[in-house]
């Protein structure tokens, strides 16, 4: 195990990120196979005044950084093994690559705004740049790499720029494989129309997956809230939504119908105090997938008119949204996509919907117990 010291005030989910950081380890290529490296490595989070002072004394620049690498290289180790053979003794220390990386989630956060890219994120891509450090690759004296408009041709051949390219380059693809370790919604919305006549239609995957996903989780929707009903109905909509929760996670059906999806989710936001940009899971069929294959993705997505209601109500399309494959078309069958999707499923469709959806129920609740 990773040595995770978490010194710093923003809310940090310590089970979650042991994982991350330690899968991260491994995908970076520091962990020396089988060998135990909790006294090895250790990564904290720490607060701005602490990374300040660290890089006043360290880097000799006290300004507020985003994060530190301190290698203790293999030197150290294999300095102390030659001294324990030279006096006969067994050597002991481990020749593993050996570092910490301190980070600094306040700077971070501010970043995250800026970047307008998820917190948790680019806490991730942060903490993989620290290790990748410790690999001792490095990005000086191009600290943008990857924008290489405007520099000299003799510049993007210099093999300062090719290695800070390929860190770069790196870095990103570790945080693609790696982003759905480190996200935790805390409210999960499934699209779709109520009622038996759209039960079995595939614009229903997304109401489809929450039943799957509450069964798995052991919660139930016991309450259709409305206007007319309970305290939440006033923080909901008009139109209400079926809604559970579970622990620190909170499960909504809108059932106003797919396309005014949007006043509720926002109001469901509103009133559980959630950040839709960081917690939300808006979960909906998707058209441009064939059936059988889903898609985490954040950020704009393609057209479908249920999302952008939720969209224009939340007044931004960065938030978390799994993407559920329902085309089963062929070249003969080209049928316009709103009528398509009104469809009922077929019993072989179904069934290949049904394991898609228990395999994303089951990826998403292991995220949801890691939290806390």
């Amino acid at each position: 195990m990773i040595a995770l010291n978490i010194e710093c005030e923003v809310p940090i989910s310590k089970g979650l990120w042991q994982k991350a950081i330690e899968h991260a380890v491994s995908l970076v290529g520091l962990a020396n196979g089988s060998q135990t490296i909790s006294s090895v490595f250790s990564v904290t989070f720490v607060d701005e005044k602490t990374i300040t002072e660290l890089a006043g004394k360290y880097r000799n620049d006290p300004r507020p950084t985003d994060v530190l690498s301190f290698s203790l290289d293999t030197a150290e180790a294999k300095t102390q093994n030659a001294a324990k053979q030279a006096s006969g003794q067994k050597s002991t220390v481990p020749n593993a690559p050996k570092g910490e990386v301190i980070v600094c989630p306040e700077v971070i956060l501010r970043n995250a705004e800026k970047f307008k890219v998820p917190f948790s994120e680019e806490l991730l891509r942060v903490t993989v740049h620290g290790l990748l450090h410790l690999k001792e690759m490095d990005h000086e004296p191009f600290k943008f790499p990857l924008l290489s408009k405007g520099l000299k041709p003799e510049v993007l051949k210099s093999r300062s720029y090719i290695d800070a390219k390929k860190m770069f380059e790196l870095q990103e693809g570790l945080v693609k494989q790696l982003r759905f370790d480190v996200f935790a919604p805390k409210l999960i919305v499934g699209l779709g129309n109520p009622g038996k006549k759209y039960a079995n239609t595939r614009h229903n995957a997304g109401f489809l997956f929450a039943g799957i996903l509450l069964r798995v989780v052991g919660a139930k929707l016991e309450v259709a809230y409305s206007s007319r009903s309970t305290e939440l109905s006033e923080g909901v909509s008009k139109h209400g939504a079926s809604y559970a929760n579970f622990g620190a996670v909170h499960y909504a059906l809108p059932q106003g119908g797919m396309n005014v999806s949007g006043r509720a989710v926002a109001r469901l936001c509103e009133y559980l105090k959630i950040d839709p940009r960081e917690s939300l899971l808006i979960v909906h069929d998707d058209l441009d997938l064939r059936l059988g294959e889903r898609k985490l993705s954040y950020g704009k997505g393609r057209l479908h008119k249920g999302v952008e209601d939720v969209e224009r109500s939340l007044k931004t399309s960065r938030f978390w949204r799994l993407r559920l494959g329902v085309d089963a078309r062929d070249a003969r069958n080209r049928e316009e996509g709103k009528e398509y999707v009104l469809q009922n499923l077929g019993f072989e469709e179904r069934k290949v919907l049904d394991k898609v959806l228990a395999e994303a129920a089951r990826a998403i609740a292991e995220n949801i117990r890691l939290v806390g």
